[in-house]
């Protein structure tokens, strides 16, 4: 018997990142999923901890913060037939896009790549830790740019600096210019190769080139599932910033006495508590 279950349910985080006006319904189906898991908690005498980690809320703009470092000449990027392919440990600075948050990482050069790959052939730039600063500061969409500890991001894996958007924007990962040279993952569901979230996987460029290469794999030809869209704006949700309003943040709930905290740094603590009981 495990101290500890997790269950997902996604209805209110998928379509509130599509759509600007997601059906009301989704609450009520929601609301029927989390009733049969609380009732199966409760025939085996379990306690049910709902959490709610964080609240989306409207944006209308992306901002393709790693586009805007190399055109200050900070991104290194390996053009090749299967597109600009980032090079971060060989990057000046380079941002990992979360959401509203972005870490901006100055990773430490080296004449080689690993394993002695030669450098010729990248394009490549210099910058600085204060004028990188500086010019995400000066970019439209960004509201601060702090460092790590500021923001209670005080780990070994944050970034150097932390840049939060405002309100109504959101960080895209795209480090192309042109979308003809954008790497071939990009228009893929491919989550461990893009450095950042990228929320416009939940679109397809059409329900016919989708249709298309599901043909060609259910008769064995190669293919590659290219179905994602390169355009951040259809985006309509984000969150990562603290809400203006509590309530529209994360949510913690549970019938339990002490109550659950009610900030999410300590839920961690809180539940490994109630797992010891």
């Amino acid at each position: 018997r495990p101290e500890l279950t997790l269950v997902y349910l996604p209805h209110l985080d998928y379509d509130h990142q599509r759509l600007a006006d997601p059906p009301t319904s989704l609450v009520a189906e929601v609301d029927g999923c989390a009733k049969t898991i609380i009732d199966a908690a409760g025939e085996i005498d379990a306690t049910v901890i709902a959490v709610s980690e964080y609240g989306l809320t409207p944006v209308h703009r992306p901002v393709h913060i790693n586009r805007v470092l190399r055109e200050h000449d900070s991104i290194t990027v390996r053009p090749g037939p299967y597109g600009d392919q980032l090079v971060p440990g060989l990057c000046e600075a380079v941002a990992v896009a979360d959401h509203q948050v972005a870490h901006v990482y100055f990773p430490k050069s080296s004449p080689t790549l690993r394993g002695g790959i030669p450098t010729s052939g990248l394009r490549r730039g210099a910058s600085s830790y204060g004028s990188v600063r500086r010019i995400l500061e000066q970019t439209p969409g960004v509201a601060a740019v702090v460092d790590p500890e500021d923001v209670g991001l005080s780990h070994p894996h944050a970034g150097d600096l932390i840049v939060l958007s405002d309100p109504d924007a959101w960080f895209t990962y795209y480090h192309w210019i042109d979308d003809a040279d954008a790497p071939d993952y990009a228009r893929t569901v491919d989550i461990h190769r893009k450095p950042g979230y990228d929320p416009v996987e939940l679109f397809a460029t059409s329900n016919l080139r989708a249709a298309g290469r599901l043909a060609q794999k259910t008769f064995g030809f190669r293919y590659r599932m290219d179905v994602t869209p390169l355009d951040a704006t259809l985006v309509k949700g984000s969150h990562g910033l603290q809400p203006a309003d509590p309530t529209d943040g994360a949510v913690i709930i549970a019938a339990d006495d002490p109550p659950p905290p009610d900030r999410m740094e300590h839920v961690a603590g809180y539940i490994r508590r109630r797992a010891a009981r």
